[in-house]
């Protein structure tokens, strides 16, 4: 009861303190939200367009003449919404924009392709051309195999999306078929290229109200301040003025000279060829395209784009009139991530984000760590960057990145790391925890990952992974550290429990010439009591970092000093067990030395395990990442590569102990005047109890490094004091019996005279190393064995009478019972042959009087007489 009792503020202290940091799912529920909410901007904002355009925000449906209507607005929504660019696209070949570099851009609803000896009234467009550096003009020729729009049969309408076949008098039907202009998309042949032109898009300064413009002064730069609008060289100013007969103009044969002011940069762009564009012309509904590199910037990215339609005010026929669209570039993306969660970002939680293609080879799309998801290089040299002046006609090419190539950054590294535990565990819902390296030294910072699938574009072409990673808080219970307020604890329970075996080994060790000591075979019980105070001291190995010193010296201190503290305790059991005469085998005598012998192999096995796997795995302070639902543990703790070293320790001194308790219960009805049988069960059971209570609570509840360290210690303690106080304190107050026994028969005595060279025997304590030979006949024997000839023909009856109603020995036991009455005969005389024997010994004295003990009444010795109340406190002693 005692040590149950122990065990319940035990069980207090684990649940005070809490097992492990856990896992902020809501953080990844919204990061997934954040990212949605970032991915539905372009939805909004086309959805606005189309909108205002069904309002009559664009009068001229979205001609030439609203490009500075649209213009303005798309600005707005560009710094609101933080996009990359907004623009639209026309069937006839129109193209306005605003891009987040803070230009703008447009392209006359004009086919290029055209051949500049033939077609006189497109040079206005073959001499608009400009020099992006120098601003000087340039002829707009295009470049051989150069794509181009040619009309068919005058770009005549088709049906190009809807129902394809309707009968003549289904209205609904025709009105539910789309139309679009007819045409192809053609290469310049190289021998045809130097001969043809193409239109030009251009890029414009702009106003701070998004207004293409060229005045000196009001012109909005790219750091948010007013300046001048300037060429690439960064000091010639823009100031172009092309009159002409453009579209822009208004189409009937009026000049202008507005058309390309602010225009600093010319390219061959049209619209109608470029991806985003003929896929949404293809299916007729708004679509994420894949990810493809810009034409202006070469920067990678993708696009959200819608179609819209214009009808046939004379037949009601639904006209596909062109695509608005919504750039992102990744690095846009990685700008959210990083503004959100990254280094800058307001959140308290450290967390780090990674997007990447759920199709293999899981390209980059952004993180927060700010790495770059593509890389410009040299189409020649792909190992040479792209220079940032780079020239129109200047072979670059962009190169993706995949997650496997991410390393050498530390951030870079956390995210590689944990996107390949991810891909071993094929994307679990579950947490993955992650280390940077298994190699690197335990305490190292360790991450826990959660993956999410995040369908961009409502299908399977465009699907990204979400992964978000946390680092682990480490755990502050897996050691006990002088800053702990249990470290006290356990430095006092572990110094009480030596202090409590050593005093018990003192006080033991110094009665050892008293008879109750005698009997206990006091010098095994003295090492067993020894060895529990020093095993009390092993649990100050448990105090401190885990490091590779302390963990060794946890797997020597505690398993040695368990063998060391186990072995005599195990002899002594074994010794009481050879004692024992069985209808099938004779009691046998083991003498000390032999005894001894036979403790050396318990140890010498221990130490051999011992130093195998120090040798071959030795326990070395790891990192455990524990997750458990949402409760994630990083501690540091002592282990070894593999549970081999648990498993041949665990069974070696489990062994032992269930050996011990077999041969204890054997021997439990042997007379408890000598060997200390009941003693040994009490102790043996005890150790075996303590050790499966404390296992089966460190195995079966939730208890943290800091409840186990605790329980051990506790474990430790009342196993050894509680054993050494059932060998100890039983034989103190016996021997305190005697004592008072002795005193009161002397002092019931006659006095009667004695010679002078005599020493009087009334309350006479025992000397062992008093000279016998000075000694009368009784005195002698007393000397030597602790008692009368006398005294032992009383003890040897009294033991007949328990042996023979215990039954300890079979009746039919011939060999015991003769053997007994001739050690009886022997045991009453006090001649040479008993002075002989040497009762100090304890085996001798067990066996003797073991033999005596399985006598029945009829066969023991008649008492001297003594009174009544002599025998009633006598027979209580020896009990």
């Amino acid at each position: 009861m005692i040590p149950i009792c122990l065990f319940r503020w035990v069980l207090l202290l684990c649940l005070l303190f809490p097992c492990g940091a856990f896992f902020n799912y809501e953080v990844e529920r919204r990061v997934v939200e954040r990212v949605s909410d970032f991915m539905s901007g372009p939805m909004v904002v086309t959805s606005l367009l189309e909108r205002f355009r069904k309002n009559g925000a664009f009068p001229h449906d979205l001609d030439v003449r609203d490009r500075d209507s649209f213009a303005t607005l798309a600005y707005s929504l560009l710094n609101e919404y933080g996009f990359d660019m907004i623009y639209y696209g026309t069937e006839d070949g129109i193209f306005v924009g605003f891009n987040s570099e803070v230009w703008g851009t447009y392209r006359e609803p004009v086919n290029s392709g055209y051949l500049i000896d033939q077609e006189p009234d497109m040079l206005k467009y073959y001499k608009a051309c400009v020099n992006r550096n120098t601003g000087e003009e340039e002829n707009c020729t295009i470049a051989a195999e150069a794509e181009y729009v040619a009309c068919i049969d005058g770009c005549a309408l088709e049906i190009c999306g809807g129902p394809e076949t309707c009968s003549e008098d289904d209205i609904l039907c025709t009105r539910q078929q789309i139309r679009c202009p007819k045409y192809e998309i053609k290469q310049a042949m190289v021998e045809d290229a130097p001969s043809m032109g193409y239109v030009p898009r251009t890029y414009h300064c702009h106003t701070p109200t998004g207004v293409f413009s060229q005045q000196p002064g009001a012109i909005l730069r790219d750091n948010g301040e007013l300046g001048n609008c300037l060429y690439g060289d960064k000091a010639t100013l823009v100031n172009r003025s092309l009159p002409g007969d453009y579209v822009y103009c208004g189409n009937n044969g009026e000049v202008c000279d507005n058309v390309f002011v602010g225009g600093f940069r010319s390219r061959d762009y049209d619209p109608r060829y470029r991806t985003w564009y003929k896929r949404t012309k293809a299916v007729q509904k708004p679509n994420w395209a894949d990810p493809y590199t810009f034409f202006s910037n070469l920067d990678l990215g993708i696009t959200y784009s819608a179609p819209f339609y214009t009808v046939d005010e004379r037949t009601r026929q639904q006209i596909f009139r062109g695509v608005f669209a919504v750039d992102y570039t990744f690095a846009d993306i990685g700008r959210f991530l990083q503004t959100s969660y990254g280094q800058n970002a307001t959140t308290e939680e450290e967390t780090y984000v990674v997007i990447y293609e759920a199709k293999y080879p899981h390209f980059m799309v952004a993180s927060s760590t700010g790495r770059a998801a593509t890389s410009k290089v040299l189409t020649e040299d792909p190992t040479q960057q792209c220079p940032d002046d780079a020239s129109d006609r200047t072979p670059c090419e962009v190169r993706r990145v995949t997650m496997a190539e991410l390393a050498g950054h530390p951030m870079d590294d956390i995210l590689h790391t944990s996107y390949i535990h991810q891909v071993e565990q094929n994307h679990p819902r579950n947490l993955v925890p992650t280390k940077l390296s298994e190699d690197a030294a335990a305490g190292t910072p360790a991450y826990v990952s959660q993956s999410s699938f995040y369908d961009v574009s409502g299908d399977d072409d465009l699907q990204w992974i979400i992964l978000v990673i946390s680092p682990i808080e480490r755990a502050d219970n897996d050691a006990l550290t002088v800053e702990d307020a249990l470290f006290g604890l356990v430095c006092v329970i572990a110094g009480l429990g030596f202090f409590l075996c050593l005093l018990m080994f003192v006080s033991f060790y110094f009665k050892r010439h008293h008879r109750a000591v005698i009997l206990t075979d006091w010098r095994f019980t003295s090492a067993f009591l020894l060895g529990c105070a020093l095993l009390n001291l092993s649990s100050y190995t448990f105090l401190g970092e885990n490091t590779s010193g302390t963990c060794l010296a946890r797997m020597w201190t505690f398993h040695l000093l368990f063998a060391v503290t186990m072995s005599p305790l195990f002899v002594k059991t074994y010794r009481m067990y050879r004692l024992v005469g069985t209808a099938h085998r004779n009691p046998s005598i083991i003498s000390n030395p032999q005894a001894v012998a036979m403790t050396l192999p318990v140890v010498l096995i221990q130490v051999i395990i011992l130093t195998v796997f120090t040798i071959v795995d030795p326990p070395q302070p790891q990192d455990i990442i524990l997750v458990e639902d949402s409760a994630v543990t990083q501690r540091v703790e002592c282990a070894s590569k593999s549970e081999a070293f648990d498993y041949a320790v665990l069974g070696y001194e489990a062994g032992l102990v269930v050996i011990g308790c077999v041969l204890a219960f054997i021997t439990r009805n042997m007379d408890s005047g000598f060997g200390q049988s009941k003693e040994l069960l009490f102790c043996i059971y005890n150790i075996a109890f303590i050790g499966l209570v404390v296992s089966v609570m460190r195995y079966a509840m939730d208890i943290d490094k800091t409840g186990e360290i605790i329980l051990s210690t506790i474990g430790i303690f009342a196993s050894t004091v509680f054993s050494s106080a059932a060998f100890v304190v039983p034989r103190i107050i016996q021997t305190q019996q005697e004592h008072r026994v002795v005193a009161r028969r002397a002092s019931n005595q006659p006095a009667a005279p004695q010679p002078a060279a005599k020493k009087k025997k009334e309350g006479r304590s025992v000397n062992f190393s008093e000279n016998v030979d000075i000694l009368d006949g009784d005195d002698q024997e007393r000397a030597v064995t602790g008692w009368s000839a006398v005294e032992l023909e009383e003890d040897a009856a009294e033991g007949m009478k328990r042996a023979s109603s215990i039954g300890s020995v079979d009746d039919d036991d011939v060999w015991t019972q003769q053997n007994s009455v001739d050690q009886m005969k022997q045991v009453a005389m006090p001649d040479e042959t008993w002075r002989s024997t040497d009762l100090s010994d304890p085996s001798r004295q067990s066996g003797s009087l073991l033999s005596a003990s399985h006598q029945s009444d009829s066969q023991a010795s008649p008492k001297k007489d003594r009174s009544a109340e002599e025998d009633e406190e006598y027979m209580t002693m020896e009990a």
